[in-house]
C-alpha cells in the first residue's frame, strides 16, 4: 500500500468550508479511484488542514494526486492558499483496531 500526506495552508477562519468542500466535492471523485482504500482529513491549525489518503499501489497514489492537484486548481483556490505540501511513499507498516 502507498500513502499521500498532504498539508494545506487555508485561509484565515476558512478551514471548516474547506474541509466540507475536501468532502463533499473532492473525496467522492477520489473514492473513484481504483486502488482507493481510505481517506482521512484534519484541522492542525486555524489555518492548517492535514489530510492522508491510503491507496493499494503507487499508481493509485500517483493519480489520486493528480485529481487533488487539479481540483484544487478549479475549485478551492479562494480557500487553499497555494499548492499543498505533500508527502508520498510505501507503507511498511500498518495496524489498526
Amino acid at each position: 500500500m502507498h500513502t499521500t500526506l498532504g498539508r494545506y495552508r487555508v485561509k484565515l477562519n476558512r478551514a471548516e468550508e474547506a474541509l466540507r468542500l475536501f468532502e463533499r466535492d473532492l473525496l467522492p471523485t477520489l473514492r473513484q479511484v481504483s486502488g482507493f482504500v481510505s481517506y482521512q482529513a484534519a484541522i492542525a491549525a486555524p489555518q492548517l488542514l492535514l489530510s492522508i489518503g491510503i491507496y493499494q499501489d503507487k499508481a493509485a497514489t500517483e493519480q489520486a494526486n493528480r485529481i487533488t492537484g487539479e481540483w484544487l486548481d478549479s475549485h478551492a483556490m479562494e480557500i487553499v492558499e497555494g499548492p499543498p505540501k505533500l508527502v508520498v511513499g510505501e507503507i511498511r507498516i500498518s495496524q489498526s483496531v
